[in-house]
């Protein structure tokens, strides 16, 4: 095997070679593996600049509080009403789709809500929307934070 033949192509690296029409077709269950890595992602961020001191484990439960699938249900239940026809579409998709996994500590209405906002997640990610997908993931730690107080 050439060694050009294992070099991934641009397109694979490249939000921006996704168009919104590739991105709905996409599987929402990928979607929503995509939002998940890229949501956490975000709010590690936002946690390590907010708590530069704090331990590691603590860090990790103050995560799970933002991350957890009933936060992510409560969040997209205020947000649901802001998301455009395309987001609504992909929330309806990721939401009602079939996964493999059942949910370990929250109910499956929660677990569902949540897959479908890791599929909004996912999808602006993909499609390149990266200020869209930033103001949802701030909406929704203002969201969180509110009932934290």
């Amino acid at each position: 095997m050439e060694k050009d033949q294992l070099k991934p192509k641009v397109k694979d690296f490249n939000p921006d070679n996704i168009t919104r029409l590739e991105g709905k077709a996409f599987n929402p269950v990928n979607l929503a593996f995509m939002g998940d890595g890229i949501y956490e992602s975000y709010i590690r961020r936002y946690v390590v600049l907010n708590h530069p001191r704090m331990k590691v484990s603590d860090l990790h439960r103050l995560c799970i509080r933002y991350v957890k699938a009933t936060a992510q249900s409560k969040a997209v239940g205020a947000l649901h009403e802001e998301f455009t026809e395309d987001e609504k579409f992909i929330f309806r998709r990721g939401r009602n789709a079939a996964t493999a996994t059942a949910p370990k500590n929250t109910s499956i209405v929660d677990y569902k809500r949540a897959t479908g906002f890791e599929a909004v997640i996912g999808y602006l990610f993909l499609t390149g929307a990266f200020e869209r997908m930033e103001e949802i993931i701030e909406n929704t730690v203002r969201i969180l934070e509110k009932e934290k107080n």
